[in-house]
């Protein structure tokens, strides 16, 4: 059997999970695959793809779709059918054809509506500086009502009667909040009629038996949504989405068909974030960003460097990650002597604790899909059998784009950690701590003198495979067949999959012990926005159990607290008891 592969974000999204996916499902991959599931999300996502000329941010379409991999939208997803209209006309303009023909949806997922997206926007607008970085797409709402009572769903959009009882509940409990806001909705009657040509428009489906219809086919790839960061459980509380971003609705879903799947572990050569919340190793890096700017409810879109501490937490949250997805190597780090500061000396401006997240974010640059400048690039090279990192001097000063990265934090609760504690699962109090913990915390930076994926790869002990050093397809080499193995079997530390007789081929441009053992297999790594900025370092394998996973229930576990139908600005679904912080809620 072809591995079926889970592609989830290790920080706190805009990793490049989209252009990884556009790859896999392209013919130059050769990977057969036959479908690309969403399992977490909604409208808010935006996964952005750069394909011969053609630029396109996925929101609820799965990025195969300039391949014609056909999309399911999963029973976890969030659909918004407007929005997913208007996506789909972009696309046509692009040359798909006929792009909704592309999708199935499962009748049971929920249906985020305009009067979600006016309440989230209400919500987050009360909360004025407090904002907790919401994309306004009325994520959160979805998921919050759902919890307490008969939500819209996607298969209600063919009972015209049902749906419009259903829409006009909903309108009633927000009524309190959308009063004397800036927000409304359109009349009840004319969206149960544009939902009423929306089930003319889309297949929708028994999700079990779409995706095992598409197991059948082929390799299925499974897109995941924001970052791991951000998962409603895992991420840091309260700033986090209404959403399981981890992998365990992936590993539920191919459980449900007989089958299992690879982890792909997506992350930058830095950090980013869209929203408020901490970024421990903040700095004013100004890396152009063309296709992330300035968001009315996110604010800024920041920047960092690479953090070595919050990227094992995320593995960890993960239960497993079988290979590494490193995206936009091509990156140029500028020279930052003049705000650098020792791990031994205080907190500089770009510190998050310097009260204002402007002082350490950078608003999206001017520059090009292509604005790689010719200086300062990072090196290629590193001494045989090792990735080495400068020592931790008191004044370390490189010479300009040198790779930086925090291998530790210095807190005053703890002293020096490596890592930080996964707590028990839904445990937000424990979540509230790490936040807490993270937001004070200083980075112990070190310069990182050689290849960057090579070094993220060996410090996490998780295989590199796809590699890209820029924006085009004459970038992306692939050193070796991403091929099928059976009967493949877990790699006992890392969880990567060997392919049983074949030789884990290691890159060329650089040896590292940690991936000289022929078990372990490579992953993928993105470089830059589209296909041609990967390279292929070694096999994918076959299917593998899901290990650690457990089948994930739709926060069944947050309807302790009742959800109060007035227009307070925080969600008691999301209050726990032994925290006593006005700040409640998510990215939503």
């Amino acid at each position: 059997m072809s591995a079926h592969l889970i592609v989830v974000d290790l920080g706190f999204g805009d990793a490049g999970k989209g252009a990884t996916v556009d790859w896999l499902c392209s013919a130059e991959a050769g990977l057969g695959v036959a479908g690309v599931v969403r399992f977490n999300g909604g409208a808010q996502a935006a996964h952005n793809v750069v394909v011969d000329g053609r630029h396109h941010c996925f929101a609820q379409f799965g990025a195969g779709t300039f391949s014609r991999v056909p999309t399911l939208l999963s029973r976890y997803c969030l659909v918004e059918p407007m929005a997913l209209a208007s996506e789909s006309e972009r696309l046509a303009a692009l040359g798909v054809v006929d792009p909704l023909g592309l999708v199935a949806i499962d009748g049971d997922a929920l249906l985020t509506t305009p009067i979600h997206i006016a309440a989230n926007r209400a919500r987050e607008d009360a909360r004025g500086s407090s904002r907790h970085g919401s994309c306004g797409r009325g994520i959160g709402e979805t998921a919050s009502y759902a919890l307490e009572y008969d939500a819209p769903r996607v298969r209600d959009c063919r009972d015209p009667v049902l749906l419009r009882a259903k829409l006009d509940q909903l309108a009633a409990h927000y009524a309190p909040l959308l009063t004397g806001s800036a927000h409304g909705f359109e009349p009840i009657d004319d969206l149960v009629r544009m939902y009423r040509e929306f089930t003319c428009a889309v297949r929708i489906v028994d999700g079990a038996a779409e995706l095992a219809r598409m197991v059948a086919r082929g390799r299925v790839v499974f897109e995941g949504a924001q970052g791991v960061l951000l998962d409603e459980w895992r991420g840091f509380h309260p700033h986090t989405t209404w959403s399981t971003v981890e992998p365990r609705n992936a590993h539920a879903l191919l459980a449900e068909v007989g089958a299992s799947g690879q982890v792909l572990g997506v992350t930058r050569a830095y950090a980013t974030r869209h929203g408020a919340g901490p970024l421990p190793t903040e700095a004013p890096l100004e890396i152009p960003e063309p296709h992330n700017g300035f968001g009315h409810y996110q604010g800024d879109f920041r920047q960092g460097h690479f953090d070595l501490v919050l990227a094992r937490y995320a593995v960890a949250a993960c239960g497993r990650v079988d290979a590494l997805v490193v995206n936009h190597l091509d990156a140029v780090v500028p020279d930052l002597r003049a705000n650098r500061v020792s791990r031994n000396s205080g907190a500089a401006d770009h510190r998050p604790g310097s009260n204002s997240v402007a002082a350490g974010s950078v608003r999206s640059a001017a520059g090009t899909e292509n604005a790689t400048p010719a200086a300062a690039t990072c090196s290629n090279s590193a001494a045989a059998g090792t990735v080495p990192i400068a020592a931790g001097t008191d004044d370390p000063t490189p010479a300009a784009g040198t790779w930086r990265a925090a291998v530790a934090y210095s807190t005053q609760e703890s002293g020096r950690i490596t890592e930080l504690p996964l707590g028990t699962w839904q445990d937000l109090a424990h979540q509230q701590h790490l936040t807490d913990l993270i937001t004070t915390a200083q980075p112990e930076l070190h310069d990182i003198d050689g290849d960057m994926g090579a070094w993220i790869s060996t410090s996490l002990d998780i295989p590199l495979a796809l590699t890209a050093h820029g924006p085009t397809r004459a970038d992306r080499r692939a050193h070796a067949a991403l091929g099928t193995a059976p009967n493949a079997e877990s790699h006992t530390r890392s969880g990567a999959l060997a392919s049983p007789g074949a030789k884990s081929r290691r890159p060329t441009r650089v040896q590292v012990a940690a991936m000289a053992d022929a078990n372990h297999p490579i992953g993928f790594g993105d470089h830059g926005p589209a296909r041609a900025d990967s390279r292929t370092h070694a096999a994918v394998s076959a299917d593998q159990s899901a290990r650690g996973s457990t089948p994930n229930g739709r926060r069944s576990n947050r309807a302790e607290v009742k959800l109060a139908a007035s227009p307070n600005i925080d969600h008691p679904t999301r209050v726990r008891q032994d925290v006593a912080r006005g700040a409640i809620g998510g990215v939503h």
